[in-house]
């Protein structure tokens, strides 16, 4: 997340007031949830794309007994599940990615123009500012319940203080 393709987006995005959208081929969790929490739109592909003219780089790529990647495609032309997220998924995101946007925009741009650190503008955007991104509790970061405390530490399950009842 903390590339110059992404940061120079977001100034972008910023200095045009647009919400940005991120499209690649994977998406580190981080990235996305971070990101997504400040309006961004993300979508992966799933597939590394090589335009027609390097079909042959795109074969070399995809030989087992070179690289081996299984997710290559060649083609000048998006493929059908790229459509789908831009003429039907990406307009219903709009109106929730433009609040999100619009409330984190100073943020944004702050990251975007490197005058906000990477490890602050994470802790921010998930609320920590005041404690700091390293402070962390691991308990309160795994999501663990913490036991509460026995209302009542007499072991004695006999209400009764009279031991010669029986």
């Amino acid at each position: 997340m903390n590339r110059p393709e992404v940061t120079e987006m977001v100034s972008k995005c910023c200095a045009l007031n647009a919400v940005p959208v991120l499209i690649a081929r994977r998406i580190a969790y981080e990235t996305f949830s971070v990101l997504n929490a400040c309006g961004v739109v993300i979508h992966q592909t799933y597939n590394q794309l090589y335009p027609k003219y390097d079909e042959e780089l795109a074969n070399k790529v995809k030989d087992k007994r070179l690289l081996g990647y299984h997710d290559v495609r060649v083609g000048n032309g998006p493929d059908a599940r790229l459509k789908r997220f831009v003429q039907v998924n990406l307009p219903n995101l709009w109106d929730e990615a433009r609040g999100k946007f619009d409330e984190h925009k100073e943020l944004l741009c702050g990251f975007g123009n490197k005058t906000v650190p990477y490890g602050e503008f994470v802790a921010r955007v998930r609320g920590r500012e005041e404690r700091g991104p390293d402070s962390l509790d691991i308990e309160e970061a795994m999501g663990w319940a913490r036991p509460e405390p026995d209302p009542d530490p007499d072991p004695d399950p006999d209400p009764d203080p009279d031991p010669d009842d029986e």
